[in-house]
């Protein structure tokens, strides 16, 4: 399966409060995960390595906004995947862009 990167925004249908103590918990989960590499941004969070393993920890972090009692969830999950130098180290090859552009 090829690298790929995913922006993964989670959107618990509760209030704005639950809603962030839900998201801190999958950050918090995505911490423990040895095997990606993530960028936490303001609207989504970029996370990248094998395809497979993303998907699944995407399917986990919808999992746990349920498991915290919450009954629906609005998840937005855009992909970018290849092999060779595109798909690899997108964040990586974003990094400069952003330093240079973000204040």
């Amino acid at each position: 399966m090829p690298k790929a990167s995913i922006s993964l925004q989670l959107l618990p249908q509760t209030n704005m409060k639950e809603a962030y103590r839900i998201v801190d918990l999958v950050l918090d989960m995505l911490k423990e995960q040895d095997d990606i590499s993530y960028v936490v941004g303001p609207m989504d969070t970029v996370i990248e390595g094998e395809l497979d393993r993303l998907f699944e920890i995407a399917r986990e972090a919808i999992r746990i906004a349920h498991d915290e009692g919450v009954a629906s969830v609005f998840s937005l999950i855009k992909v970018f995947s290849g092999e060779g130098e595109l798909g690899c180290g997108f964040l990586d090859s974003v990094k400069p862009a952003m330093e240079r552009h973000n204040k």
